[in-house]
């Protein structure tokens, strides 16, 4: 996969979830859960609210 589609943490799983409310796509589902409490945006460190899970069809 290209390094678009990698995600952020691990850049080796592909980015699976939308971080709201920033909206940033950065990440995958394993790095999403393995982020500290309380969970923040590896990319902007806005709080996360609601994480929407991507499905690439």
């Amino acid at each position: 996969g290209s390094l678009k589609s990698a995600c952020v943490v691990c850049l080796s799983s592909f980015k699976s979830c939308v971080f709201l409310e920033c909206g940033h796509v950065c990440s995958c589902t394993e790095c999403y859960r393995a982020l500290p409490e309380p969970k923040k945006c590896p990319i902007c460190r806005q709080a996360i609210t609601r994480v929407i899970p991507l499905y690439n069809s």
